[in-house]
């Protein structure tokens, strides 16, 4: 506090100092995050003239990042420490994108920590595709039909999920042989008692849209048709129709 009064002082504006001026010189150890905030918080009245925003808290984020280990979601953690300081969480995630793209790549994160943040900004257009972008793009398609299932488990998807999942996905299941896309069909079938009743009819109309894509692609395509065999390709239709939302003949 005293040299940030001290550099009032000095009639320079390339001497004022701020925090973000002492958090990304000075180093900080033996305090987690939320006791870095907490210290604050308790003598938040000495520093009323200088603000603590959200660039500040990006920064410390990304020296203190909470371990993965936490028992608290760290994006649950980010939105809770926002609150404490009377900073916008939405503007906060709009800066910590490059964080998040480098936690996915470093599997920082876990699958329902994501999917919480997933839901938490499912409303918000542009900021949701933003991040499934980044999540898809560096996670592998195992991963990723694996979220899809379980947005869907939460009750997650809506109109904006919808836009921005469906494309991605469906891409990249495209890119999976005929053994790999049986077992994420399996695994849709077992998810299925997980979705809720008055969501399975939604999940099962988006599922057929995948398959039939996958179908096509591998079916009518001499590139990759010739591939498979008589078995595989009755294989594949089995367990594709056990989840077919029309049941109709010509499916």
């Amino acid at each position: 506090k005293l040299a940030m009064q001290a550099s009032k002082l000095i009639n320079d504006v390339n001497f004022h100092l701020q925090w973000i001026d002492i958090i990304s010189k000075v180093k900080i150890t033996y305090l987690s995050l939320d006791q870095f905030i907490q210290a604050y918080q308790n003598n938040k009245e000495a520093f009323i003239e200088f603000s603590f925003d959200t660039p500040v808290l990006i920064n410390l984020v990304q020296r203190m990042h909470p371990p993965t280990y936490a028992k608290e979601s760290p994006f649950m953690t980010f939105i809770r420490l926002n609150q404490v300081l009377n900073l916008d969480p939405t503007q906060f995630f709009e800066q910590f994108h490059s964080i998040f793209r480098l936690g996915i790549k470093n599997r920082l994160y876990e699958k329902k920590d994501v999917a919480e943040l997933f839901t938490w900004i499912k409303s918000q257009d542009q900021l949701f595709g933003q991040y499934f972008n980044h999540y898809s793009s560096n996670a592998n398609p195992d991963h990723l039909w694996d979220m899809f299932l379980h947005l869907f488990t939460i009750g997650a998807v809506d109109k904006i999920v919808q836009k921005h999942l469906i494309p991605i996905v469906s891409q990249r299941a495209l890119s999976v042989n005929t053994t790999t896309f049986q077992r994420y069909v399996k695994i849709a079938k077992n998810s299925l008692g997980e979705i809720k009743p008055d969501h399975q009819s939604y999940f099962l109309d988006l599922f057929e849209k995948i398959f039939d894509a996958y179908i096509i692609k591998w079916f009518t395509n001499p590139q990759y048709s010739y591939q498979l065999t008589r078995i595989e390709c009755i294989d594949l239709l089995q367990a594709g129709l056990q989840l077919s939302f029309t049941d109709l003949l010509e499916r």
